[in-house]
């Protein structure tokens, strides 16, 4: 596992930036749940599922790059 090889530092910072994105997306779906037909909201969650999986590939190469 990932944790195992890296910094407990690195990991720390990595799952704080993960959490931050997570809690942008639960809020946005919120916001989109509330005003289901607003397509800013609908363009931002989408933007922002794509910085979770760019950043989740990110963290795996670094993890690849520690080991």
């Amino acid at each position: 596992e990932a944790r195992e090889v890296l910094d407990p530092n690195t990991v720390r910072i990595l799952e704080r930036n993960l959490s931050v994105i997570e809690q942008a997306i639960e809020d946005s779906r919120q916001a989109l749940a509330q005003d289901p037909e607003n397509e800013f909201l609908a363009a931002h969650l989408e933007r922002v599922y794509e910085r979770k999986l760019s950043y989740l590939r990110e963290a795996a190469r670094v993890a690849e790059w520690s080991t």
